[in-house]
C-alpha cells in the first residue's frame, strides 16, 4: 500500500492499494512513482503544504508538478538520475560531514558526507539556503537534513502503531487483508480525531478497546430485540443492550405472553364445569334439560371414565415436562412456543372431536388422546411463559411479571366457570367443547406475532 501520512499526528490523509497491473478499463492506472504520488498529494492541492518521500518517490518532474499545485516537497535522490551534478555524487576528495549545495529554478538540492564513502542526497523546494543546524554540533547537519529526518517517519511510525494493536490474521484472502489494515489504520485515524477534539484522553489499548464496543453495539442492540435464531443462552447475554427506547416493549410483550395460557386453562376446566353433561344419559325421554329435572343428556360417561380425562391430563404434566424443558433450553422458547402451542391446539381439537361419537367405542379414546395431547403442551407450554417472562424482566419488576402471568391464567378458569354452562344450555356440550377450542386459537398466534415479529 501507498500511504500519505501526516508527521506530526500520524493520521493517514490518503491511500492506495498497489494492485499490480491491470486490464484495460477504469482501474488501469499507472504505478510510476510519479503517478503515485500526485493521485495521493490530490486532496492537498493548493493548501501549500509539503511533501516529505524517500527516493523511490523523487524526481525533478514531480518536484515541479507539485510547485505549480503550490506543495513543497524534502526528499531523498537516488544516484543515477541525470540531472545531479557529477561532483555532487562523488566522495572523492570529501571530507566527513562535509556538504555541497545547488539551487535551481526554486529547487534546493544538497550533497552530504556523514561518514566516509558514503554520500546522502536530498533535494528540497521548501529552502533556499544552506543554512546549517546548530543543533547537530560537529555533525554540521544542514536544515534540510534535519526536517527531513524530523517528517520522514509519518509512515514508518503508522506501520509500528498498526503492528502493535493489529487485528489483522493469517489468512491468503487478499481483499481480507486489505479490510484488516483498513482497520488498524481506521483505529489510528478516529483516535487523532478523538485527541483533536480534546475529549477524555485514553491510552491507545484503551481508546481501541472502547472504539471496538461501540462498532458492534448497534448490532447487538438489533440483536436484542430481533432474536430469531439465536440460542437462548445468547438471547440472556444480549438483552442488557436492549435500548432504552424500547423499554416499553417488553409490557407489550408481557400483555400478550399473560394471554398464552389464558384460552388453555379455559378450555382446561370444561370439563369440571359440564360434569353433569359428561356423565349424563345418551337420551332423556323429554329431551336435555337440567336443573331440577332427573334426567340430564350427555355424553354417557362413568365416573370412573370422567375421572381418566383428568388423571391422564395430570400424568402427562408430571412426566412430559421434563423433557420439554430440556427441548427448551436446547432448542430455545421459539422453538417450545410453537411446539407446545401445537400440542395444545390439536389436542383440544380432537377432544371437541370426540363428543361427536358419543354412545360410541370411539367416544373415549378420543377425548382421552385429546386430553393427553393437551396436557403435553398446555404443561409444558407455561415453561415457556415462564422463560419468555425471566428473559424480559430479568432484574426488573420479575415478581409482578410472574404474578400477572399466574393470574390471566386463573382468569381463563374463572371466565370458564362463568360462561360455560350458559354456552351450552343455548348450544349443547359439541360446540361448547369446539368453543373452549377456539378460545385457544388467537391468543397463540398474537403471542407469536409478538415474540418473534420484529
Amino acid at each position: 500500500m501507498y500511504a500519505l501520512v501526516d508527521a506530526s499526528k500520524t493520521y493517514t490523509y490518503n491511500l492506495e492499494v498497489y494492485a499490480g497491473k491491470q486490464p484495460e478499463g477504469p482501474y488501469c492506472v499507472s504505478n510510476k512513482p510519479i503517478d503515485v504520488v500526485k493521485r495521493l498529494a490530490e486532496p492537498l492541492f493548493g493548501s501549500g503544504r509539503n511533501i516529505t518521500a524517500d527516493n523511490w518517490f523523487t524526481s525533478c518532474d514531480l518536484i515541479d508538478y507539485l510547485k505549480i499545485q503550490k506543495l513543497s516537497y524534502v526528499g531523498t535522490v537516488r544516484k543515477n538520475k541525470r540531472e545531479l551534478p557529477p561532483q555532487f555524487v562523488s566522495v572523492k576528495e570529501r571530507q566527513q560531514y562535509s556538504s555541497m549545495f545547488a539551487f535551481h529554478n526554486g529547487k534546493a538540492l544538497v550533497s552530504y558526507v556523514p561518514h566516509a564513502k558514503k554520500i546522502v542526497l536530498l533535494l528540497s523546494t521548501l529552502h533556499d539556503d544552506a543554512a546549517i543546524d546548530p543543533g547537530t554540533g560537529a555533525e554540521k547537519k544542514t536544515e534540510i537534513i534535519t526536517f527531513y529526518n524530523a517528517t520522514k517517519g509519518g509512515v514508518d511510525t503508522a506501520d509500528q502503531m498498526c503492528s502493535t494493536f493489529n487485528v489483522s490474521r493469517n489468512i491468503k484472502r487478499w481483499p481480507m487483508v486489505i479490510f484488516f489494515a483498513m482497520l488498524n489504520l481506521g483505529g489510528i485515524n478516529s483516535q487523532v480525531i478523538y485527541l483533536e477534539n480534546k475529549l477524555e484522553p485514553l491510552r491507545r489499548r484503551l481508546y481501541l478497546k472502547k472504539l471496538a464496543h461501540e462498532l458492534v453495539l448497534g448490532e447487538l442492540r438489533r440483536r436484542s430485540v430481533k432474536t430469531i435464531g439465536i440460542p437462548s443462552r445468547l438471547q440472556v447475554q444480549l438483552k442488557r443492550f436492549r435500548p432504552e427506547d424500547d423499554a416499553y416493549y417488553r409490557f407489550v410483550v408481557l400483555f400478550f405472553n399473560c394471554l398464552l395460557t389464558f384460552g388453555s386453562y379455559f378450555c382446561f376446566d370444561i370439563p369440571s364445569v359440564l360434569q353433569d353433561q359428561f356423565q349424563g344419559n345418551l337420551t332423556c325421554a323429554n329431551g336435555s334439560s337440567y336443573g331440577n329435572s332427573s334426567c340430564v343428556e350427555g355424553l354417557g360417561m362413568t365416573p370412573e371414565q370422567y375421572n381418566l380425562l383428568y388423571a391422564i391430563y395430570a400424568w402427562t404434566n408430571a412426566l412430559v415436562v421434563i423433557l420439554a424443558g430440556f427441548l427448551i433450553d436446547k432448542l430455545g422458547n421459539r422453538f417450545g412456543l410453537f411446539l407446545f402451542s401445537s400440542l395444545t391446539v390439536v389436542g383440544s381439537s380432537i377432544f371437541a372431536l370426540g363428543s361427536h361419537f358419543k354412545g360410541s367405542p370411539y367416544l373415549l379414546p378420543l377425548m382421552l388422546t385429546g386430553r393427553l395431547l393437551f396436557g403435553s403442551g398446555n404443561g409444558s407450554l407455561t415453561i415457556v411463559q415462564n422463560r419468555i417472562t425471566a428473559f424480559w424482566f430479568k432484574g426488573k419488576e420479575l415478581a409482578l411479571a410472574f404474578g400477572l402471568t399466574l393470574s390471566f391464567s386463573r382468569l381463563g378458569s374463572v371466565l370458564n366457570f362463568f360462561l360455560t354452562r350458559r354456552f351450552e344450555d343455548h348450544f349443547g356440550i359439541q360446540w361448547t367443547l369446539w368453543g373452549g377450542t377456539i378460545t385457544v386459537h388467537p391468543w397463540l398466534i398474537i403471542c407469536h406475532y409478538c415474540q418473534y415479529s420484529g
